[in-house]
């Protein structure tokens, strides 16, 4: 009798799944859009100029908003990344 736990049905795993591509369009637009929407909120929020005459909490509370574009592209870049992977999947 043959050993079943050497065969494929007994260990999915074992079956070599196919590779997943990402698909580089879907990525490139996704990525374009998400800088496109930084710099809009970036220039919305009028974080473009620098502060003066502001204490040292009150610049570091100003600079500390200006990242906020910064983690919205960098959350959004790693989604469209997902999504060009499970678009390059189907």
């Amino acid at each position: 009798m043959a050993d079943v736990t050497s065969s494929a049905i007994a260990a999915p795993s074992a079956v070599a799944a196919p590779a997943i591509r990402p698909n580089p369009t879907v990525f490139l637009v996704s990525l374009a859009v998400v800088l496109a929407l930084a710099a809009i909120l970036f220039i919305y929020f009028g974080l473009t100029g620098l502060p003066v005459g502001l204490s040292p909490q009150q610049a570091a509370g100003y600079f500390g908003v200006r990242l906020i574009p910064l983690g919205l592209v960098l959350l959004i870049v790693g989604f469209a990344e997902t999504l060009s992977l499970a678009i390059g999947q189907a």
